[in-house]
């Protein structure tokens, strides 16, 4: 009895239409990047009430997600199918979620600068996105493009 009535709940397809009834695609779409720009708005202001602004750090993270955002996702794009893709997106954000804690920690540790330079490592990333954004909106063939820059 118990396996039927948890069974509903463990099956992807289920939990997907129960999810997709709350909210549509493109709801999530909007309120997902209506959450990056709140705190991407809040993390900019910090970096420019900040005395020193740490410009070296943002530089230096907005190119490190721009080559990773950019020609290693259309590298992955071109070479495997979705479902592969799926599974090594599933697979980046379980290493990024036990490499953040890591780097924080050592971080604090080792006195590096970058839990103090937080914002400024946020506002460059978010800038290195939006640079490949653009290059994929104006530089690069249709079929290389991510589904939402099209």
């Amino acid at each position: 009895m118990v396996g039927r009535l948890t069974e509903r709940y463990m099956s992807s397809d289920r939990k997907f239409a129960c999810v997709s009834r709350v909210l549509t695609n493109r709801q999530r779409q909007l309120l997902t990047w209506l959450l990056v720009l709140v705190f991407a708005l809040q993390s900019l202001i910090r970096v420019a009430n900040a005395e020193p602004v740490p410009w070296a750090t943002m530089a230096i993270a907005a190119g490190i997600s721009a080559f990773l955002v950019g020609p290693i996702a259309w590298t992955v794009r071109e070479r495997y199918d979705a479902e592969t893709r799926n599974r090594l997106g599933v697979v980046a954000v379980g290493v990024a979620m036990l490499l953040v804690p890591v780097g924080i920690g050592l971080s604090l540790a080792f006195a590096l600068p970058i839990v103090t330079s937080f914002h400024g490592l946020l506002v460059g990333g978010l800038a290195g996105v939006v640079l490949v954004a653009l290059v994929e909106r104006l530089a690069l063939p249709e079929h290389v493009r991510t589904r939402w820059v099209r």
